[in-house]
């Protein structure tokens, strides 16, 4: 299991970039987590409010370092599911980032 300090997250993640992400730049969730995206062009619903969540990626359990999880988000990024229209979604631990 690959995992990054809060002191590592607080000093050098970025907010999530797609174009980056898809450069290759080194992915981790907000909770230190290492990530990576295998899949960026799902086909996803759309509901009311809430974004299509098109892009699919595998991140380190924190439990287990043998043991990947699977987590959906939409092009920004942001994990939480539930969004008031013109509002930047909460934070959440599982929250996409980049690293340098």
């Amino acid at each position: 299991m690959i995992t990054y300090s809060d002191r590592d997250i607080a000093l050098y993640a970025q907010p999530f970039d797609l174009e980056k992400a898809k450069a290759g730049a080194k992915l981790c969730q907000r909770n230190g987590c290492k990530a990576r995206i295998i899949c960026y062009d799902r086909r996803d619903y759309k509901g009311e409010g809430n974004p299509a969540r098109n892009l699919i990626a595998l991140a380190d359990d924190p439990a287990s370092d043998r043991v990947e999880r699977i987590f959906d988000y939409p092009e920004d990024g942001y994990y939480m599911q539930i969004r008031i229209p013109g509002e930047t979604p909460p934070e959440t631990p599982y929250d996409l980032l980049i690293m340098p």
